[in-house]
């Protein structure tokens, strides 16, 4: 059994600001990849940003080269030990 856990939607505002500044996104780059490090998908990444899930798709693209990532595993790994190294 696998269990996901989702922070509210607050945190990930707070949790985009210190991913912008860690890996040089944007400001709804690293909100993007906070709500995917608090387990959500694409599908509701783009619904809770009102934009299509292409759009989410194409800023993902552009999320792994800024990290140097190939796999959105990778950038999860990368944003979790950014948020944790944050919350201490």
């Amino acid at each position: 059994m696998i269990v996901t856990l989702k922070a509210p939607l607050g945190l990930a505002s707070d949790q985009g600001a210190r991913l912008s500044a860690a890996l040089d996104l944007t400001r709804a780059e690293g909100e993007i990849v906070a709500l995917l490090a608090q387990g959500h998908s694409r599908q509701e990444i783009a619904r809770m940003r009102s934009v299509s899930v292409q759009t989410v798709s194409s800023q993902l693209r552009t999320i792994f080269q800024k990290a140097g990532v190939n796999r959105e595993a990778e950038l999860v790994s990368i944003a979790r030990a950014v948020i944790e190294m944050g919350s201490r």
